[in-house]
């Protein structure tokens, strides 16, 4: 497991109970242990915390699979339609700047957003396909049919 201590929030307490039973599940404790030789004040796990063989302060260690930047992802679609689309991103991400920092990778999308996104590009490519499909079968259509139909 890899984690850069960098990621982690300003104000998380770290732990350093090297006598602790829990350690070796312990996000707090792993965050401990990676911090950077020059850093040389943090908020700490105090031991009153631990009660017995529990610790109020405990968070499992599980693996998320992040992902940075998706900037292909309005390759394929028309300009006219890549305005309300990226609208659409901006108002899930919470505003304009947050999307951007997804967008370039500087912020991380757990697998929630990641999710979200590729069934977002899923719609995007069946509006695609049905849009052409209906294209195709007005063009064959005569005009004043086309007109009502389309």
């Amino acid at each position: 497991m890899f984690t850069d201590f960098s990621d982690m929030p300003k104000d998380w307490a770290v732990c350093f109970m090297h006598d602790c039973i829990l350690k070796e599940q312990c996000l707090r404790y792993y965050a401990g242990e990676t911090a950077p030789l020059d850093q040389h004040a943090a908020l700490v796990v105090l031991p009153s915390a631990r009660n017995g063989n529990s610790c109020k302060e405990f968070h499992t260690m599980k693996t998320e699979r992040m992902a940075w930047g998706f900037s292909h992802l309005f390759d394929d679609v028309k300009h006219c339609d890549y305005r309300p689309l990226r609208s659409t991103l901006e108002n899930y991400f919470g505003s304009r700047f947050i999307y951007y920092r997804y967008h370039r990778g500087t912020k991380k999308l757990e697998e929630v957003e990641q999710h979200w996104l590729m069934n977002f590009s899923n719609v995007m490519a069946t509006l695609r396909h049905v849009f052409t499909t209906i294209t195709r079968w007005c063009g064959s259509v005569s005009s004043h049919a086309l007109h009502i139909m389309c």
